[in-house]
């Protein structure tokens, strides 16, 4: 039997895609929030040449990669133009075993939306270091500080370089989650002897990019949250299917979100659903209605989804 359910969609303040929210302040007035492109599971191979997203690994003694993050993607993820990106992170599934000498990541605004050859004009670089590990299962995100921050105008798609120097030995750990892009976003090269960091010729192109998390100064909240339009996909399930409930992403920090579902009996509080995109099961009732109540915290006011 096909389950009918409804939103509540008049929805208060979404001030992040994926709620992770660091509570030390960076700037007067200002939060860190994290902003995540791109999900899934899936990983770099252990082994990835030319072509690949395995910015992180070490089978190829030197290796660099530009990757095409578009603005379609940062604006969906809840970036705002003029915040400063302060640190990347990668997901790391299995560490490196060993160092990644001269490890650099470089960034800046472009208008490409495939690679043709690398791109070696204006690019800022925002971390150097020379990282280690012993080869171990991270499964976690790691964290890149930037010397310097780079502010993202609003509008251009965002180009990220990562390279690294010769390393003396090589083994296939540094494994990273990735995801698929569109054709030609990712282009590297990789070899056995020479530093590629310099090298503008060459190399292959790829579709799949690395997962990124990307540490920005938003603006705090405050005053009572905006009304945003909510959806749910599917729009028709069966009892006990699950359905995603979300909202899109407004910049700001200090936010909390509570969705709620009515089965005929008042509104109570979904446990665990308290993201802007959350995945909920339907109940085995003939309907019911779920509304996102939506809080800022540093006001204390709470906004509710309309019908």
């Amino acid at each position: 039997m096909r389950h009918k359910y409804s939103l509540r969609l008049r929805t208060p303040l979404l001030w992040a895609w994926l709620l992770f929210l660091n509570l030390a302040t960076s700037l007067p007035g200002f939060a860190q929030l994290f902003v995540q492109l791109g999900s899934g599971t899936a990983t770099t191979p252990d082994n990835g040449g030319s072509g690949t997203a395995a910015v992180y690994n070490r089978y190829w003694e030197s290796r660099k990669t530009q990757v095409i993050y578009t603005a379609a993607e940062l604006t969906a993820a809840g970036f705002a133009a003029s915040a400063d990106i302060t640190a990347l992170a990668l997901f790391v599934q299995t560490d490196i075993n060993g160092t990644l000498p001269n490890f650099t990541i470089k960034m800046k605004h472009t208008t490409a939306t495939a690679f043709t050859a690398f791109d070696g004009v204006g690019l800022t670089t925002v971390h150097t270091s020379t990282p280690s590990g012993t080869g171990a299962t991270i499964g976690n995100w790691v964290t890149f500080n930037f010397s310097t921050p780079f502010t993202w105008d609003g509008t251009s798609n965002l180009l990220i370089e990562f390279c690294h120097g010769v390393s003396t030995t090589y083994d296939n750990k540094g494994v990273i989650r990735q995801y698929p892009g569109a054709p030609g976003q990712l282009r590297s090269i990789v070899s056995e002897t020479d530093d590629q960091c310099p090298i503008t010729t060459g190399g292959a192109n790829g579709a799949n990019k690395p997962q990124v998390r990307l540490s920005v100064n938003a603006p705090a909240c405050s005053g009572t949250p905006p009304t945003l339009t909510a959806t749910a996909t599917p729009t028709s399930a069966c009892v006990g299917s699950s359905v995603t409930l979300s909202v899109p992403p407004v910049f700001a920090s200090d936010i909390t979100y509570q969705w709620q579902a009515d089965t005929g009996s008042g509104f109570t509080n979904i446990a665990g659903a308290t993201s802007a995109t959350s995945v909920v099961q339907l109940p085995a009732v003939a309907s019911v209605t779920y509304r996102c109540v939506v809080t800022c915290t540093n006001s204390s006011i709470s906004t509710e989804s309309n019908p």
